[in-house]
């Protein structure tokens, strides 16, 4: 009786210990996808901008709108805007939107680790894996490089796939139950469970209903073989159903369109054989390259569901085949990463890992049989884990080549005013437009989120017009899942682009390395280029009144630049707009620019100027030219140069870091002039003369 009770006792140990090695391991593999996913973590899409403007404006009482006052379904995930309109409510960040991006960075990496955590139990309670190959598909998943990019990609993804696990393990569930004939309430218990997951699913995302629609159809197939349907299975179906027809309801009433304004302008098309082959050799097959191989991962998936035979392999099989055929259907998705098809990478590694026992059981090979046998299958799994998390940054290394410039700040950091997208060309669209300046550009995210500015989307998403606007004939051509979008580099004579000019926005963002012919695009002269590759766009206004705009008006248009011309050698450029300006005379010299009309002037901008040798006796001197043409100084620095402190010889000049003169009341001007008196060897970089036009009334 007492070894007996020492037996218990030892095989109690034995167990507790196996059990803290199997949570240090995961915990390992937790620590693994950290790792992995925040070396992404500056990275995210423009598009999360969008969501976060819809969240916004719910937060503060305008309404699931984009634009106050126009209703128009310009997302493509409802549940998620309801999540972060929640988390900027209830953390106070009124007045901070850009700290939503990394609010929703965490929330994905939180729904990432719930998802290893189900992916974890799946495994050991359903596919019947032992605890090493159950921790073997975890590090599986957290070395996946779309599985860790979109973790902290601040769109849904994460959030979807977190969804769909739990909705699958919550099915099993059911199934199990259905099978052993368990108490009534726990089978009830069960389907509602799953049904309010399939009910998640089908709010998270537009295509949410598909996984619904999937598993109703699963649901059906085996009820239809047991011939036995009952009370206690209808919630799997019934929920998602009920859902789904609320919201299209409620859809139809708020917004008066069947489906999201982002399928009318996206989607071209749905089915073709092109569609499907290049589907699969542009989208699938690279897909699954990312998961160690199309052979293999379709090879070992297949072994697993037809050695095993079990409800559950079947179901997993199911359930990826279905959700890849639809994604074939619409032909993917043009963001990195494979978005679409993310949420399923945990069924689909399940089934590989599975199909991996077997086969190594197969060849005579086992974890605990032999030493040869454990090294071949840990040099295995580490060139698998290596070779998905470089192919992960491989994915983002093609994004980066494919703008031509760095995508995501090369130093991951927490302040999200450097994280954000665009906040520098956000910040000059703030300093340099009225509040009530009408935007339009392609990149409807964040600049419009965080400027505050009406915006035009250009591609459509947030645009009823723009988006029902006939293929061909818009702003953008549309195609499968939006994946040919691209401009049309011709006069905007076509209906949607005419559309976007006739409503005259007072400033039109572009892409730099976009807008190749953007003046004939922009309706061949009716908006003319104020900033040049301003933080890697280009910015229009529109060339008869921009006067919502307060823009370098001795650089716009036709303004003409004039200087004293002695001994000129060493300028390059026009000195109002970026050049820089050298004069060899002594005692005077001078540099003007004459408007091409008058404008309002507010605020005069120096990088540098000023004298050599020394600053005594120096005087900088601002002047305007007014209707009369007359001169007004409205400005004079004396002794002070500026951004220029150490002379040609090596002596201290007194100097100021930079100069900016802000006009108590603006003045209508003409012209400007800069007037310098000194020691000689003047010189004079990026000048900016700050104003707006005088429109009639």
């Amino acid at each position: 009786m007492a070894m007996a009770h020492l037996g218990s006792m030892a095989q109690s140990a034995k167990r507790r210990v196996l059990a803290y090695w199997i949570l240090a391991a995961f915990a390992a593999v937790v620590m693994v996808f950290l790792v992995h996913s925040f070396a992404y973590f500056a990275w995210g899409v423009d598009d999360s901008g969008l969501v976060f403007r819809y969240a916004v404006n719910l937060a503060e009482g305008r309404g699931l709108v984009y634009n106050p006052g126009e209703r128009v379904e310009g997302f493509s995930d409802f549940g998620y805007v309801l999540m972060m309109s929640v988390a900027y409510a209830a953390l106070g960040l009124r007045g901070r939107p850009e700290v939503l991006f990394v609010v929703a960075k965490f929330v994905g990496l939180t729904c990432s680790v719930a998802a290893l955590c189900l992916t974890y139990t799946v495994a050991t309670r359903f596919l019947r894996l032992e605890a090493r190959w159950a921790l073997f598909a975890c590090l599986m998943l957290a070395a996946s490089g779309p599985f860790a990019i979109w973790a902290v990609g601040a769109l849904e993804t994460n959030v979807v796939l977190c969804a769909l696990v739990a909705t699958v393990y919550a099915y099993l569930r059911y199934q199990e139950r259905r099978m052993r004939s368990a108490e009534w309430g726990s089978v009830v218990r069960s389907a509602c469970l799953c049904g309010v997951g399939l009910s998640c699913l089908t709010l998270l995302r537009a295509d949410g209903f598909v996984f619904a629609g999937i598993v109703g159809a699963y649901w059906l197939l085996a009820r239809v073989r047991a011939k036995q349907i009952g009370w206690a299975d209808w919630p799997v179906i019934l929920f998602p159903m009920l859902t789904l027809f609320a919201y299209e309801a409620w859809r139809l009433g708020y917004y008066g369109y069947p489906l999201p304004n982002t399928y009318y302008a996206k989607v071209g098309p749905l089915w073709s054989p092109a569609v499907l082959v290049e589907g699969f050799r542009d989208y699938l097959e690279p897909y699954l390259d990312t998961l160690g191989g199309t052979g293999l991962v379709l090879g070992l998936a297949a072994l697993s569901v037809y050695r095993e035979g079990k409800q559950a392999s079947r179901f997993l099989a199911f359930v990826c085949v279905s959700y890849v055929a639809f994604v074939m259907l619409i032909g993917g998705d043009w963001m990195p990463g494979y978005r679409r098809l993310v949420p399923i990478i945990p069924l689909l590694l399940l089934l590989v890992v599975k199909g991996a026992r077997h086969a190594l059981r197969a060849l005579g090979l086992s974890l605990q049989s032999t030493s040869g046998g454990v090294a071949v299958c840990v040099g295995i799994a580490t060139v698998l884990v290596l070779q998905q998390i470089l192919a992960g940054v491989g994915m983002l290394d093609w994004e980066r080549q494919r703008w031509g410039r760095e995508v995501w700040y090369a130093h991951p950091t927490f302040d999200a005013r450097e994280l954000v997208p665009y906040w520098d060309v956000a910040t000059w669209l703030r300093d340099h437009a009225d509040d009530s300046a009408l935007l339009a550009t392609h990149q409807a995210g964040f600049i419009p989120l965080l400027t505050e500015l009406r915006t035009i989307d250009t591609f459509g998403l947030t645009d009823v017009t723009l988006a029902h606007t006939p293929e061909g004939e818009g702003a953008v051509l549309k195609g499968r899942a939006g994946l040919w979008y691209r401009l049309r580099q011709a006069p905007a004579v076509a209906p949607g682009e005419r559309y976007i000019v006739e409503r005259r926005p007072d400033l039109y963002v572009l892409y730099t390395i976009w807008s190749k012919g953007s003046p004939q695009y922009l309706a061949g002269g009716e908006y003319a280029l104020l900033e040049s590759d301003l933080y890697g766009f280009d910015v229009y206004v529109p060339s008869g009144c921009p006067d919502r705009v307060l823009m370098n008006v001795a650089s716009f248009g036709n303004a003409s630049t004039t200087h004293s011309d002695h001994d000129s050698s060493g300028t390059s450029g026009n000195v109002f707009d970026g050049g820089t300006w050298t004069s060899g005379c002594n005692d005077d010299a001078w540099i003007e620019s004459v408007f091409d009309r008058p404008f309002r002037v507010e605020r005069v901008a120096v990088g540098i100027a000023g004298t050599d040798i020394t600053t005594d006796d120096s005087i900088i001197e601002f002047m305007l030219l007014g209707l009369d043409d007359n001169y007004v100084v409205v400005e004079e620095l004396r002794e002070m140069n500026v951004n220029w402190p150490t002379a040609s010889d090596g002596g201290v000049l007194n100097s100021v870091p930079y100069y900016e003169v802000e006009l108590s009341q603006p003045l209508v001007a003409k012209g400007f002039r800069m007037h310098l008196h000194g020691h000689g060897w003047f010189l004079a970089s990026d000048v900016r003369v700050l104003g707006r036009a005088i429109c009639s009334e």
